[in-house]
């Protein structure tokens, strides 16, 4: 997991950057469904969004999350970020299959016991700027915490003055909830129609494996448990998200059918992790802002993962929808 690490001068404030090896992210969502069609994962979908721009469909955002992990782990310990830690991406340029891609994280010129954020990006061949994000370890007050990438994005987002319209495609209403459920990531089983595939088969097609993420040698990880990587967090906490049904509408669609989603933003945190496989969880939703860009409305949702009444991750996830004739360009 050690990673190749240089060192460049980055900026005043981030200095130091530890860059990690060139890696080639599958496409493992190409056989995505939503609502019985094609996701943007699929040729069909995207094609009609960026035709020859990209030359094939865009990976799933969070695959890079796991990339991020030789250089979190060695920054702050396996340990420490698996517990506590916070990753937080903006997605600016999409990926597609196998398309090389390299990570950073970004030390402060100076540290300070009170805030360890690093900040973080990924790039491609090209030198374009992939994602970028920040990453943080322990219970963060407020304060801190609101300072995340993601974070700073939505509170961008709410400072607009954004009024929903009669042609509006978004169909679910700032504090809308949905039921609360159990899910889990058995090791053998299909995951359903957003992950088509099981957690043992994710698992082979890591860019960062790790024994801890196996089923006998994750009984070795200082948890006595297998975890599961940093890409799994979404995973589990979005499988069952087209059949949640929401408390305005009392159906599952975010937007209008005919809408195509894809991430802008994704932040994961462990409050009280790690999260194991084949292990029961509850898990709660909220819509907590609705926005817009030139291109899309987006709905931000925030999800509560618990065990025994005890919150044990969340995820804030900016999801757009975008309308194909509206949506050519290759960034938003």
């Amino acid at each position: 997991m050690a990673p190749t690490t240089t060192s460049s001068s980055s900026s005043p404030l981030f200095p130091l950057c530890h860059v990690g090896p060139w890696r080639s992210p599958p496409n493992d969502l190409y056989d995505q469904k939503i609502n019985n069609k094609s996701a943007i994962h699929s040729g069909d979908a995207s094609a009609s969004l960026f035709g020859p721009t990209l030359g094939g469909p865009p990976i799933h955002g969070t695959t890079h999350h796991t990339q991020f992990a030789p250089l979190l782990f060695r920054h702050f310990t396996l340990e420490a970020f698996m517990s506590t830690g916070c990753l937080s991406t903006v997605f600016h340029i999409p990926v597609t299959h196998k398309q090389p891609v390299r990570c950073a994280l970004c030390e402060p010129a100076s540290r300070d016991h009170n805030n360890n954020a690093v900040t973080l990006y990924m790039e491609n061949l090209k030198g374009d700027k992939v994602l970028t994000g920040t990453a943080t370890v322990g219970r963060l007050d407020p304060i801190q915490r609101d300072a995340s990438a993601v974070r700073q994005l939505l509170a961008k987002s709410m400072r607009k003055n954004y009024a929903r319209s009669p042609s509006s495609i978004i169909k679910v209403n700032v504090g809308d909830t949905s039921p609360r459920e159990t899910v889990a990531l058995p090791f053998t089983k299909k995951l359903g129609n957003l992950f088509p595939y099981t957690y043992e088969e994710k698992l082979s097609r890591l860019t960062e494996p790790h024994e801890f993420y196996k089923r006998e040698e994750g009984k070795a990880s200082p948890f006595k448990r297998p975890i599961i990587p940093l890409e799994a967090y979404n995973i589990l906490m979005t499988m069952t998200l087209d059949k949640a049904k929401w408390s305005s509408t009392q159906n599952a669609n975010l937007a209008d059918e005919r809408a195509i989603a894809w991430f802008g933003a994704c932040e994961v945190r462990a409050i009280n992790g790690p999260i194991h496989p084949e292990e029961n969880y509850t898990l709660s939703r909220e819509i907590v802002h609705i926005g817009s860009t030139k291109k899309a409305e987006s709905v931000w949702l925030e999800t509560k993962l618990m065990q025994h009444a005890v919150v044990v991750a969340d995820m804030l996830l900016q999801i757009h929808f975008l309308k194909p004739p509206q949506s050519s360009s290759s960034k938003l």
